[in-house]
């Protein structure tokens, strides 16, 4: 799932072609996904010019505080 979100994000794999300038109003993320790592996602997302900018919200089950820590470090929106 999370390399189809990427895909979607950067217009790549069975997104190929998709205006990517056309961003999504929100992304809502999940730090533990099966395939990559939540916060590796996010590196993606705010490492794009596209995305660098779009909100992104951090659910997750981990009671780790790195782990939120981390996401805000990485530009997650407070919430």
């Amino acid at each position: 799932m999370e390399k189809e979100a990427l895909d979607y994000l950067f217009g790549a794999g069975t997104y190929a072609g998709r205006d990517i300038k056309d961003t999504p109003t929100i992304v809502l993320l999940d730090l533990k996904l099966p395939k990559i790592d939540g916060l590796e996602v996010l590196r993606r997302i705010r490492a794009n010019e596209h995305t660098r900018f779009t909100p992104v919200v951090i659910l997750t089950s981990s009671k780790e505080e790195v782990d939120r820590l981390q996401g805000y470090a990485l530009g997650s929106t407070p919430m």
